[in-house]
């Protein structure tokens, strides 16, 4: 593997061993992982796996990301600041969550019911086993 190869031509030779490389990238551009699927022998494998010359940081040191697409990720994702007087709440959602909360605490407690009547019948089968 030369480090003069993109990471198309990298691809490209790949795939004339009918092997396929997926790169896992992140909106800077970054490598965080690579997938490899030899379709000869039905094998997928992440890099990592199969050794450090194969993990993420290798590829990503041999392919860094183009300075184009970091400047171009930075403005497609502008911080945000939040004003919090600005965040109002409605009275519907509230009224939802709440009777969500309710419902999920009623079908907890059923759960905890049901989960302590079946020990309390194994405890009673078991003592009735042992007399």
């Amino acid at each position: 593997m030369s480090p003069h190869n993109t990471r198309e031509e990298f691809r490209r030779l790949l795939k004339t061993e009918n092997i396929d490389a997926i790169f896992r990238i992140n909106p800077i551009g970054r490598i965080y992982g690579v997938t490899f699927i030899d379709h000869n022998a039905g094998i997928v494998a992440n890099g990592s796996v199969l050794g450090k010359e194969f993990s993420a940081n290798v590829f990503n040191d041999l392919y860094p990301a183009p300075k184009e697409e970091c400047q171009v990720a930075e403005q497609r994702y502008p911080e945000r600041k939040l004003d919090p007087q600005s965040h109002t709440t409605n009275p519907l959602t509230e009224a939802a969550d709440t009777l969500l909360d309710l419902a999920d605490t009623k079908a907890y407690e059923e759960q905890q019911r049901i989960i302590q009547r079946r020990k309390n019948e194994n405890r009673i089968n078991n003592i009735l086993f042992i007399v």
